[in-house]
């Protein structure tokens, strides 16, 4: 019994740390998006087309 709960232990440590995962992904998509937004504005800027 004892090495049942510890397989569901893992097994819902290894769900949160997925989802955790995810997250800190999909951040990192957000965060790209607003780097290379702000990298043009700043080409832009640079150029004098602003």
């Amino acid at each position: 019994m004892p090495s049942r709960m510890k397989t569901l232990d893992k097994r819902i440590s290894l769900t949160e740390a997925e989802g955790r995962f995810k997250k800190a992904c999909d951040q990192i998509v957000i965060l790209n998006k607003r780097l290379g937004e702000v990298q043009k504005r700043y080409k832009m800027a640079k150029r004098g087309c602003a």
